[in-house]
């Protein structure tokens, strides 16, 4: 219960612990009790309204009926009520029955009236509309504790920002939106204009703005009122700009700054005012400051914006003498330039004056300059040279910062500007380059790597990748591509670099990221590529040697974790995927955005709890999946409470303009897709392993309904992306189906709820406004399994029948179609049952569709068989409850004769027992197959090969054997691979043999 003010008379004590813990009987017998003893009249105010709020509480309508009558007699009372606690017991009993009846506000805004000096009910009136996004409430309260406290500071911008929020609520008509806007700018623009110039006169009057905090938060409420132009007046104000007292250089004000000149389209201003602050920023230059940031002008946010500048008025040409005069005795052939050259030459000056330090920024925006030329250049001569051009600055670039980890993201979004003729000239003189590097290194005479070499060949590796390799899906076996299997050499041989240079000290501390990862990374990619898009079987065994190799001795590398989960969860090892997944110590702020690594589909891969203990974890890890989804569906559901605190927090410390982020952010992760997956995942499980519901998650569906407005938060960036633009990217090759999106997610909560309208009377199915039920966009992207699809399907199917007979039964013509409607879904649904048998009686012998041929002679299930499978059982479950539904309804609706609903429910009943045997049978024949051992050896070979190979004839496994890797480690893979077949097999056993 919310705090109250101390009571008095312990008897009221006595009753607050009552209501507290919502012991309402007790409460009522409490104030009958009272009642009694005092005089008819001295009732006090706070007892009326408990009497009147408990009675609603009980169940009896006679009580409720009692309770309505007395707040509707506390409601028309004049004098109003005034007591504190009254008022506040009258609130949290409104929420309590979410029944906020607007007249509550009223019960505030009377009482303030009549008791204007009481601070802390217009505080709380405030603070509980803030905490309920209550904004017309919050508007009433922040009015009238400014009217009444005239000259206190929090009031007044309590006012302007409950305001604000008005402005942009739905929940408020248009036209009053429209006026809270205006109202909102003009007390904004009050504050600015009555800003003092000197800090003493702003101690008289609190009602002003005081740091850049504020100017942040006035420019908001004029952009949300489509003020650009004066927000942009604002910044450049004496009072409230940037170089203002309050304003102090803000470097935040400096990016609102930039951000209102692009959105105005002024791009001269714009190019001017970065020109301006990168030439300050300039270490050597003598010219005058006048912007004072010194070097931290030299930031990539202002190169970037220069050049977009450039490029959008590019035409007009400028005298550089009326900007600086003294720059322009430097100039060459005149002071009249376009912006692309004012451009090229503030980079030009940089490059000659600064150190290898300040260099980076400017020879980026060069390249940026040269890349729009080349791209906007009609001239097929003109854009020769400035790709020539482009190509010198790119090789600059990979000579001064080659061998730093950042090269390759820099000079990504150059390489598509570029002709193959200049590429293949670059990596010839990028090689020479190395070349020359190692020898004065020494590294030519057996001395290890340094560092930076190894980088080096890490950066121009994934140039190599990006620019050609990355292209060859074009290729029916990638494979058998020499230059495939040559990069894929040449990583590995990158990768022992880097391991010589951590042995020899040159590469890091111990337990840090090392230089040769990345190309451990990209061996193990591009073994995976060889796999997934040709016939290289052992690519993927491989690909995991490294990766676990890699772990073990850099145990940081997250991308590393990330691709060893996505693998093992793609063979059906799921529960070495949650073990790796659990290595990631992935925080719970993290967990909105990364929870998909693991769970997508996780349900219908591994939905058990373990029944081995990991053997290759010297820490205890809980492999079960439910701890994992309820760990993240826990953190998501306390997420809005937990930023709300945060709101209110910022609100008390007058930080509006990160009060307003704040809330974006909780409206980003409340509708965020993670959640929703989760939740489906989580039901699944529930349904499949026979875990009693929990209550906490059963309401989620009713509340997440398919065509809200769902947000994409999942984070991608943890999968390396080296791939050119409109190849296929590694996440879509690696991942187990398709990558789930909006119709996906509509389907899924559709089967949910129709499971929850099979198994509970009480839950009608989906219906629209009109006649009919919900059926979810079908149009969206396809982004479901075939198996996915057709659950949809037959969802659809068994929950038109639920409707028919969950519903009020029409007469004559709607029962008769109703009754054709059932027959046809219950011929539909033994049909489908009888194809999803047929599948699952050939499933051992599809080889290739739903079992990973490992070998010749080893065919093993991978995510493909868990898939179809726990969909099928799933699909089961749901005809089961369906046909009980059926069943039990036609009894009494006798929409069909008791013979037919008999014959067809019993067939359907009969597939479903049959598909349980066959699952049962199979799984038991694979689990046979993989658990005597026989097969570890073979799969050893494959990875290592069964005797010393030579480089020439198999140089990959050569190398693999090269870099170390223990084969007592590459035999503990092995084991613990077949053991998470053997033990989601048994899984598999246990459920179909009950």
């Amino acid at each position: 219960m919310d705090e109250l003010r101390p009571f008095k008379d312990p008897a009221d004590a006595q009753l607050y612990d009552a209501i507290n813990k919502d012991e309402w009987r007790r409460a009522l017998q409490l104030i009958e009790k009272r009642e009694k003893k005092l005089k008819k009249g001295l009732l006090s105010d706070w007892l009326m309204a408990c009497k009147a709020s408990v009675l609603l509480m009980l169940p009896e309508p006679v009580k409720k009926s009692q309770g309505r009558s007395a707040l509707e007699t506390l409601f028309e009372r004049n004098p109003p009520i005034v007591d504190f606690n009254a008022l506040v017991t009258l609130q949290m009993f409104a929420e309590k029955r979410n029944d906020l009846d607007p007249r509550i506000s009223t019960f505030w805004m009377k009482a303030a009236t009549a008791q204007p000096g009481d601070e802390d009910l217009h505080t709380y009136w405030f603070n509980k509309c803030f905490w309920l996004d209550d904004w017309q409430g919050a508007r009433k309260a922040a009015m009238t504790y400014a009217k009444n406290f005239s000259s206190k500071r929090e009031p007044f911008f309590w006012n302007i920002f409950a305001t604000y929020k008005a402005s942009k609520d739905e929940k408020v008509s248009s036209q009053e939106r429209t006026l809270c806007g205006k109202l909102a700018h003009k007390w904004c623009a009050k504050a600015a204009e009555d800003t003092p110039l000197s800090k003493d006169q702003e101690l008289k009057n609190g009602r002003v703005l005081r740091t850049s905090r504020d100017v942040l938060f006035l420019l908001d409420v004029y952009e949300s009122d489509n003020r650009h132009e004066e927000s942009l007046e604002i910044l450049d104000s004496d009072r409230t700009g940037i170089q203002s007292r309050i304003g102090k250089r803000s470097w935040s004000l400096v990016l609102r700054k930039i951000k209102l000149l692009e959105y105005l389209q002024r791009w001269p201003a714009l190019f001017r005012y970065c020109f301006e602050i990168l030439i300050e920023a300039d270490p050597t230059t003598e010219l005058p400051k006048k912007h004072g940031f010194g070097e931290f002008g030299n930031n990539w946010s202002i190169w970037a914006s220069m050049v977009e500048a450039a490029t959008k008025h590019r035409t007009t040409k400028f005298d550089i003498a009326d900007w600086y005069p003294s720059l322009s005795e430097t100039v060459a052939c005149g002071t009249q330039k376009s912006l692309f050259e004012i451009a090229l030459l503030v980079c030009c000056i940089y490059i000659r004056r600064t150190d290898d330090q300040h260099l980076r920024n400017p020879i980026c925006a060069m390249m940026l300059v040269r890349k729009n030329l080349v791209l906007l250049e009609n001239d097929e001569y003109r854009r020769l040279e400035h790709q020539a051009a482009l190509a010198e600055n790119f090789y600059t670039y990979f000579a001064l910062y080659g061998g730093k980890t950042f090269c390759f993201n820099d000079l990504k979004p150059y390489l598509d500007a570029l002709p193959v003729a200049q590429i293949q000239h670059f990596f010839q003189k990028a090689t020479k380059l190395i070349s020359t590097i190692e020898s004065n290194s020494g590294q030519d005479s057996g001395k290890a790597p340094s560092a930076t070499t190894v980088m080096l060949r890490v950066n121009l590796l994934k140039i190599d990748y990006f620019t050609n390799l990355s292209r060859l899906q074009d290729l029916k076996c990638p494979a058998e591509d020499a230059s495939f299997r040559r990069f894929v050499l040449d990583c590995i041989q990158v990768y022992n670099l880097g391991i010589e240079s951590r042995e020899s000290g040159n590469g890091g501390q111990s337990g840090e990221r090392f230089p040769g990862d990345d190309g451990g990374l990209m061996a193990a990619i591009g073994l995976l590529k060889m796999y997934l898009e040709g016939s290289y079987r052992k690519g993927v065994l491989q690909a995991i040697t490294i990766l676990q190799h890699l772990i073990y001795h850099s145990p940081s590398n997250y991308e590393a974790f990330v691709l060893l989960t996505l693998l093992y969860i793609r063979l059906g090892a799921g529960c070495i995927a949650v073990e790796h997944y659990h290595q990631l110590s992935i925080k719970n702020i993290q967990l909105p955005n990364t929870s998909w690594i693991l769970c997508t589909r996780l349900s219908t891969i591994h939905p058990h709890s373990p029944h081995t203990k990991p053997s290759n974890s010297a820490v205890q890890v809980n492999v079960d999946p439910v701890v994992h989804l309820s760990q993240s569906l826990e953190y998501h559901l306390h997420l809005e409470e937990r930023d709300r605190q945060e709101m209110y927090e910022f609100l008390q410390l007058e930080e509006y303009a990160s009060l307003i982020k704040a809330m974006e952010n909780t409206a980003f992760n409340t509708k965020g897709y993670a959640k929703h997956m989760l939740l489906v995942e989580r039901l699944r499980i529930e349904r499949l392993s026979g875990i009693s519901p929990d209550p906490k998650y059963q309401s989620l569906p009713d509340e997440s309904t398919p065509n809200a407005a769902i947000i994409d938060n999942r984070d991608t960036i943890p999968v390396p992306r080296w791939e050119s633009p409109g190849s296929k990217q590694l996440l879509d090759l690696i991942m187990p189906g398709k990558w789930p999106k909006a119709g996906w997610l509509s389907q899924q909560l559709f089967i949910a709820k129709t499971f929850k309208s099979a198994t509970n009377k009480d839950i009608l199915p989906y219906k629209t406004n009109e006649d009919g039920f919900y059926v979810p966009d079908t149009d969206q992207e396809d982004d479901t399994t075939a198996q996915e699809s057709t659950q949809y399907k037959l969802a659809q199917e068994c929950h038109s029948m639920l409707l028919v007979y969950r519903d009020k039964m029409s007469e004559g013509a709607i029962r008769r179609q109703n009754s054709i409607a059932v027959l046809h879904s219950l011929e539909t649904i033994e049909r489908r049952q009888r194809e999803a048998n047929e599948s699952m009686s050939a499933a051992p012998m599809g080889s290739g569709k739903v079992l990973w041929d490992v070998t010749e002679t080893i065919a093993a299930p991978d995510w493909r068989f868990f898939h179809m499978v726990y969909i099928g059982l799933d699909s089961c479950t749901l005809i089961k409850s369906t046909m009980d539904v059926i069943e039990d309804g036609n009894r009494n609706f006798q929409l069909i004769t008791p013979q037919q609903v008999a014959e067809q429910t019993s067939t359907i009943r009969k597939l479903c027992e049959e598909y349980r045997a066959q699952v049962h049978a199979t799984a038991r024949g694979l689990q046979k197959d993989l658990s005597d051992g026989k097969h570890n050896s073979e799969l050893l070979a494959t990875i290592i090969g069964q005797t010393q190979v030579s480089e020439d004839e198999d140089p990959i496994t050569y190398w693999i054997r090269r870099i170390a890797v223990p084969e007592s480690a590459v035999e503990l893979t092995v084991a613990r691979l077949c053991q998470a077949w053997t033990e989601a097999l048994e899984n598999i056993c246990r459920l179909t043999s009950s």
